[in-house]
């Protein structure tokens, strides 16, 4: 009768053993979740630990773990370390895990289990196999917490910054200007990365997009001490060049009116602007001006396209011409 039904081979039974042990180490020492990897999906990671907090939160922090039960794995190795070994198709599956990958040896026999963090250069080729030192000191226990921990990365509080990012969304539908203040620390650190992020948040949807058209105006502060222009300050220039190669839905947005303060600074940084009377400058550089123009259509175009709002382009192309246009004509100051 045995030999007509399927067979559990001994090492199967054993490696289930080992994964109820971490899975039991996990969950009763660390206090955290063990989430198994399906037969069916397992190329090499057994299952993913998820940290929890000392309040049952589960806090979205993971890390992979691998696990090589019995006592062929207690066999090598030195006094000090077992000897951890992997197939050399798994380096590169191990590398492109998102998360740490935890590799955990098992004594089945005695309930205890070994951990360390898998690390490419810590690892030596033997034959077509690679090992890496588990050190004998690192039980997979409550006092391995900590480190685990760490290894997991922080837990971030997002809300806060999604409130605000919520927030401009509701504001442009509102109000016919928004303005983005651009403090001297962002400049002179080249930091576009806030700013950046404004324009992503206002092209999450045509309809938030088509709501900020040409409302966003910016201002760059902490310079009122310094009787250069702006256009004149070198780091000002800086982070300018950074700012527009960062944030290709500039033309979009952009406030345009007789009034707009941000792209007329962009252009008299492009232009190489000098002042010749109060409220009147001159363009040093005006084909370089003429070539920024040409970028700006050409990814409006793209923009407008992507975010199906071609029917806008005309409008904005002409606003954005206009402003440019007075600026050569040194109308704008």
């Amino acid at each position: 009768m045995d030999e007509q039904l399927p067979k559990r081979t001994r090492s199967q039974a054993t490696g289930e053993f080992g994964v109820a042990i971490v899975a039991k180490i996990i969950l009763k020492e660390l206090g955290w979740q063990f989430r198994r990897t399906p037969q069916e999906a397992d190329f090499g990671i057994d299952g993913y630990i998820d940290v929890v907090t000392e309040k049952g939160f589960v806090t979205g922090r993971s890390l992979a773990i691998q696990i090589k039960s019995g006592p062929s794995y207690l066999a090598n190795g030195s006094t000090t370390a077992f000897l951890y070994r992997g197939e050399a198709k798994h380096l590169n599956y191990y590398l492109n895990q998102v998360q740490p990958v935890v590799l955990v040896i098992v004594d089945t026999e005695n309930e205890e289990a070994w951990w360390a963090l898998f690390e490419p250069y810590e690892t030596d080729k033997t034959g077509n196999q690679w090992t890496i030192p588990v050190k004998k000191s690192s039980r997979l226990a409550l006092s391995a917490k900590p480190a685990l921990d760490r290894l997991a990365g922080p837990s971030v509080d997002y809300v806060p910054h999604l409130e605000e990012f919520w927030l401009l969304g509701e504001r442009v539908k509102d109000h016919d200007m928004v303005c983005i203040q651009v403090g001297k620390l962002e400049v002179e650190k080249r930091h576009v990365r806030p700013f950046q992020r404004i324009f992503e948040r206002l092209s999450v949807s045509s309809a938030t997009a088509r709501s900020a058209v040409n409302k966003v105006e910016f201002l760059i502060d902490g310079y009122s001490e310094d009787s250069r222009e702006l256009y004149q300050i070198p780091e000002v220039v800086a982070w300018l060049d950074a700012a527009v190669d960062a944030v290709r839905s500039l033309p979009f947005f952009l406030h345009t009116s007789a009034i707009s303060q941000g792209l007329r600074l962009i252009c008299a940084c492009r232009g190489k602007a000098e002042l010749v009377r109060p409220n009147l400058v001159r363009l040093t550089t005006p084909r370089a001006l003429l070539d920024f123009l040409d970028e700006q259509f050409l990814r409006l175009n793209e923009f407008t396209e992507q975010h199906d709002l071609e029917d806008l382009n005309k409008e904005v192309s002409m606003r954005l011409s206009a402003v440019i246009k007075s600026m050569l004509s040194g109308g704008g100051g």
